[in-house]
């Protein structure tokens, strides 16, 4: 399996810190919210009945107390695999160790994302299906943090394909995501590297020794869309003067342009993988605490739309590809936009 570890080899004195600090502050937070359930349930209740427009305080501090209850039983379950892991020497014991931890994954999201449907009221539904049973690489659109549970629901869990993820490495910081992404063959990159070229080979080496039940996913995006983020985006482009990107990022008005390092290096080095591209909306605004609270998640009904690529129709040139994976955006910004406007109509007679 590929070495998910940083270019700059992380020491495991630096490692352990980090886990000793972001365990801590799980745990603490988690003992305050229990000590003081009653209390903070009575507050956001009464501010939600207080409250002239929609309002989620009292759903989101359930969901925030099951978030760090579902942290604290998967590091948890980390710990033990580790303890099972000194007797479990024997043949197959790699294997062996990485489906307990793809199963504690698939855990992990299932748990969050069934929560969110109690607390929230969340529904996701696919409008637009593909042949997910097989492995891919899947591209998928990044509008909230809550999207990132989308191919564990739809792909991972009814479908058993492993999939190796690319995260930004700042995700680092959830103790879940840290331990278990290090156990399986992931790969967190630095997007401030100063050295580009050598995290388009940690990202390509995914490819590697892939099994018939795995694939790879990664947000070309790099990070979740926002009004704001498309703005800044368009600026340090055209600061550059990069005038060809900046018309093609100024013409995309729901979604970020790709970035083309990450995608087109697991194109060049695919084997003879399928493209999944992903596209849906409902999460928008579901990226910060203050959309959280506001109510953008209350009984709301995330649309997913999936549509699959077959390798022989993948350009093999860097150059094609990239022109390739921006028509691909196209059509996921005109999806998205398409079904804000039905959304919008619908609201108009609800």
């Amino acid at each position: 399996m590929p070495d998910s570890r940083s270019p700059q080899q992380e020491t495991r004195l630096a490692k352990w810190r980090r886990r000793t600090i972001s365990i801590s502050v799980i745990t603490l937070m988690w003992l305050l919210l229990l000590g003081t359930l009653p209390l903070w349930a009575l507050i956001t209740w009464v501010v939600d009945r207080l409250s002239k427009g929609p309002s989620a305080w009292f759903a989101s501090f359930a969901f925030l107390t099951g978030y760090l209850t579902n942290e604290l039983v998967g590091v948890l379950a980390s710990l033990s695999f580790e303890c099972l892991a000194l007797f479990d020497r024997g043949p197959g014991a790699r294997m062996r160790a990485f489906e307990r931890y793809f199963r504690l994954q698939q855990w992990w999201s299932g748990g969050l994302l069934r929560w969110a449907g109690r607390t929230y009221g969340l529904r996701l539904q696919v409008v637009e299906h593909a042949d997910l049973s097989r492995p891919m690489i899947l591209l998928l659109r990044h509008a909230s943090i809550a999207d990132t549970l989308i191919a564990g629901e739809f792909v991972s869990r009814p479908h058993g394909i492993h999939l190796r993820h690319i995260l930004k490495r700042e995700l680092r910081v959830d103790p879940c995501l840290d331990i278990v992404g290090d156990q399986l063959p992931n790969y967190f990159v630095d997007r401030e590297s100063d050295d580009p070229v050598r995290e388009r080979e940690k990202v390509a080496r995914l490819m590697d020794d892939l099994g018939r039940e795995e694939g790879v996913l990664i947000y070309p995006e790099g990070t979740r869309f926002t009004e704001a983020k498309r703005a800044s985006v368009i600026r340090a482009l055209e600061a550059r003067g990069d005038v060809d990107r900046a018309k093609q990022a100024r013409a995309l008005e729901h979604v970020l342009p790709p970035r083309l390092g990450g995608p087109i290096a697991l194109l060049q080095a695919n084997p003879g993988l399928d493209v999944v591209f992903c596209a849906h909306v409902g999460f928008e605004g579901a990226g910060s605490l203050r959309g959280l609270v506001a109510g953008v998640l209350l009984d709301r009904t995330v649309d997913v739309g999936f549509w699959r690529v077959p390798f022989e129709e993948i350009p093999r040139e860097a150059s094609a590809q990239g022109k390739w994976l921006y028509a691909h955006w196209q059509r996921i910004d005109r999806w998205v936009g398409e079904r804000k406007e039905q959304a919008a109509i619908l609201d108009l007679f609800d």
